[in-house]
């Protein structure tokens, strides 16, 4: 499985973005039987079972894709 290319672009000055900024990466592996589902309890997503997206994600990567 391939990681997507990630990109950050210096906001131009004026926009908000002369303003001092921090990130930080965050990765999460759960086990494979774990169901995932949205934290604030809305339906905006289906639950999907760790493993199976895992898979599917591996499966339809577009690496052409940014």
């Amino acid at each position: 499985m391939s990681c997507k290319v990630h990109r950050v672009v210096e906001p131009t000055v004026g926009s908000g973005g002369d303003k001092w900024r921090r990130s930080t990466s965050y990765f999460i592996n759960p086990d494979d039987d774990v169901m995932v589902e949205c934290l604030d309890g809305s339906k905006k997503y289906p639950p999907v079972n760790a493993a199976e997206y895992v898979w599917w994600k591996g499966h339809h990567h577009n690496p052409d894709e940014h």
